[in-house]
């Protein structure tokens, strides 16, 4: 159910967002000094996914994070707040943001009241990391802020249908995937940048599947 509301959210701001583009072009042909884009509108780019995300999926601290960097960003744009007071704020939140999250983690607060499975959880701060996995693997979290992660799955037993989700916020994850699992991926990138250079294998084998959610805030996330 929840999936269906996402898909008729996203159908109906793609429709709004086409009508007023085009009330925009015919306002463009008839009045020449109309303006189609107000200061900061590139910044409804990040708020409007963010705030769908925030409703209806279920990590909600990300994507309240990304909510807030785009009215931070838009409030820049608008001569209401200076960027280098934006981008401190915005510093301070993100590592008050980080810190919420490795406690609730390491104290493994389950999101749900009636969750009852917990994924490992993989972060460096200031600093670099390698995890290389030679068990079973169902999922897990990570986040790199600051710093180098590297998460080794090459020779781990990847459960099919499993899901990676990642934050590189001003630092850069590197994941090394399997050749016979196929990578699927869905990714944020806010003035930061995935890159999906995994190899499948042709072999005619049963392929598993790994879902791959990131989130690149200023910082990178590579998957080979």
């Amino acid at each position: 159910m929840k999936e269906k509301l996402f898909k008729i959210y996203h159908i109906t701001i793609s429709i709004l967002i086409s009508i007023y583009f085009l009330i925009s072009l015919i306002f463009v042909i008839c009045l020449p000094k109309y303006h189609i884009l107000f200061p900061g509108w590139w910044t409804l780019l990040i708020i409007v996914p963010s705030l769908g995300r925030l409703i209806f999926q279920n990590n909600k601290l990300s994507s309240f994070y990304m909510l807030i960097v785009g009215i931070m960003l838009l409030l820049s744009s608008l001569g209401i707040l200076t960027y280098i007071k934006c981008f401190t704020i915005l510093v301070c939140l993100g590592i008050i943001f980080i810190g919420i999250s490795i406690v609730m983690n390491a104290l493994k607060l389950p999101k749900k009241k009636d969750s009852t499975t917990y994924f490992p959880f993989y972060y460096t701060f200031l600093g670099s990391t390698e995890e290389k996995i030679v068990s079973t693997f169902k999922g897990a979290n990570t986040k790199a802020v600051f710093g180098y992660l590297n998460l080794n799955l090459e020779e781990a037993n990847i459960e099919n249908n499993s899901t990676l989700r990642v934050l590189s916020m001003w630092g850069e994850t590197e994941i090394l995937v399997p050749e016979n699992v196929e990578v699927i991926t869905t990714n944020t990138n806010i003035f930061g940048g995935t890159e999906n250079g995994h190899k499948k294998t042709n072999s005619k084998g049963k392929k598993k599947t790994l879902y791959i959610e990131s989130t690149s805030v200023f910082g990178s996330t590579k998957i080979k």
